[in-house]
């Protein structure tokens, strides 16, 4: 397994990124652009959560052991996209662009990877999860498979001002900021002002109910989630409007576990060995 770390500069951002790269050693010499011909593979894109890095995923889970034991032909992709709710900003920089158009043309261009839409993946955790949402419900024609893992799926409840949430997140953090209070402090910046949110291309019940107005087939969509997360309402929530709208989408409750890297590497592992590929 090559676990590669690739910097480059964005047209789109106008700054360097660094994304990692996970490809398989069967394919490390073919799956370059370079090299011998080979079958064109899937590609995973998979995001980190709120405060999280490019490296998080390969540091807090065992997803390269996973993918090598799995023996699966897949390159998997990790940006580094820091607390920006991968979203084209409000007032900055346009991170939906790149991560969903701009990266996989990249992607693309130097590894041997499938541009087929049946084997286009994305996944992620937490903000990364509302990530995967977005992007499968704003791209539905790109990716075929989104995943998310303890997803802020509603995140037009999530920014409003919650002092009880934050005086409990912050109980066990000696001093430094809980991720609620790194959302609100950044919300506007981000999203806009609160009351523009809903209703809009950052309200992923308005993208969902907009997929089905325009009857667009949508990716096939995986939910999880611990019952002891705070963000487990919003995950049944998001079930229920898809499949009312007559999505299908495969859901998965993790009995009293909370927002855990142990959740996350579990749900990774599965992804890895069963989710992704349809029965």
């Amino acid at each position: 397994m090559a676990h590669i770390t690739f910097n480059f500069h964005s047209q789109v951002l106008d700054f360097h990124q660094t994304v990692h790269l996970l490809v398989p050693d069967a394919n490390i010499y073919g799956a370059l652009a370079g090299g011998a011909d080979t079958e064109e593979i899937p590609v995973l894109y998979l995001l980190h959560g709120l405060k999280g890095a490019a490296h998080t995923w390969t540091s807090y889970t065992s997803i390269e052991r996973y993918l090598y034991e799995s023996e699966k032909k897949m390159v998997v992709v990790m940006p580094e996209m820091h607390n920006n709710f991968y979203t084209d900003q409000a007032i900055g920089w346009p991170y939906l662009k790149y991560v969903a158009e701009e990266l996989p043309r990249i992607i693309e261009t130097y590894l041997r990877v499938s541009p087929k839409r049946e084997n286009t993946y994305v996944a992620g955790l937490s903000m990364g999860g509302y990530g995967a949402m977005k992007i499968a419900l704003t791209y539905p024609e790109k990716f075929g498979f989104a995943a998310s893992f303890s997803g802020a799926l509603d995140i037009v409840a999530l920014m409003q001002d919650d002092k009880e949430q934050i005086a409990h997140e912050g109980q066990n953090l000696r001093g430094k900021k809980s991720d609620t209070e790194v959302v609100l402090e950044t919300k506007e910046f981000i999203f806009g002002p609160h009351g523009t949110m809903k209703g809009s291309k950052n309200d992923l019940h308005f993208l969902l109910e907009q997929a089905a107005k325009q009857k667009k087939p949508l990716p096939r969509l995986y939910i999880s989630c611990g019952s002891a997360d705070t963000l487990f309402p919003s995950a049944v929530d998001m079930r229920n409007r898809a499949k009312a709208l007559g999505y299908q989408v495969k859901f998965h409750e993790e009995r009293n576990m909370g927002h855990s890297w142990a959740f996350w590497d579990k749900e990774v592992e599965k992804l890895i060995r069963d989710i992704i590929v349809e029965d």
